[in-house]
């Protein structure tokens, strides 16, 4: 793509402030470096803020996004709640009541800060399995090599079997587990996470589908 001299364009960056100068006390001008990154690599820019021909725009708090259950400030001390619209998006709730959106608020109260944050939430591993196909075998994040094929017992006396198949537990942000379901029927397709534990691996001489008085009539 090539450009020719005296051209007008405008140029949009995304990048984090890398450092900030402010004219008051370096008695220069006021400008932020901004360091710039992508796949290929990252360059760090100077801009000026000060110059009518630049306007910034702020996209992600310092801290973060915000997240639902925080509550944030802005630079002149207004205090918001961090709620949820009916699609789940976080958003901005004044203490009067008022709903805002995260964007609006950020350059208009900008620089945003967090009055109490929840903790982050540590990701367990995904499970990872032999075949894709066909998985006989699947390892837990610890480390443990879980046979496919077997049968199991939980906690609570019930037996389970291998569901074909792998789901994420908790939505979008658990890990992937293998499905199982009861040998009974009565539960299917279920993250062996929320299996009640301890699970034992049962002989093999009791492994066909059978225990739980499947067929019984």
């Amino acid at each position: 793509m090539t450009y020719l001299p005296g051209e007008t364009v405008q140029v949009t960056l995304i990048g984090k402030v890398a450092e900030v100068r402010d004219r008051e006390a370096t008695g220069d001008w006021s400008e932020i470096h901004i360091d710039v990154e992508d796949a290929e690599g990252g360059i760090s820019l100077r801009i000026p803020t000060g110059w009518p021909a630049v306007a910034i725009s702020r996209v992600i708090p310092a801290a973060g996004q915000p997240k639902p259950g925080e509550l944030w400030t802005t630079r002149h001390g207004q205090q918001l709640f961090v709620t949820e619209d009916r699609h789940g998006a976080p958003q901005f709730t004044t203490t009067d009541g008022r709903v805002r959106s995260i964007a609006d608020m950020n350059n208009y109260g900008g620089p945003l800060t967090p009055i109490y944050q929840l903790p982050e939430r540590e990701l367990e591993p995904d499970w990872t399995w032999d075949d894709e196909d066909d998985p006989r075998t699947a390892t837990d994040p610890a480390g443990t090599v879980w046979d496919l094929t077997a049968r199991f017992r939980d906690g609570e006396g019930r037996t389970w079997h291998y569901a074909g198949g792998f789901g994420r537990r908790d939505g979008d942000d658990g890990p992937i587990q293998p499905l199982l379901s009861r040998d009974d029927w009565s539960q299917d397709a279920v993250p062996i996470g929320l299996v009640p534990g301890p699970l034992t691996p049962l002989p093999r001489d009791e492994s066909p589908v059978s225990a739980e008085g499947a067929g019984e009539g």
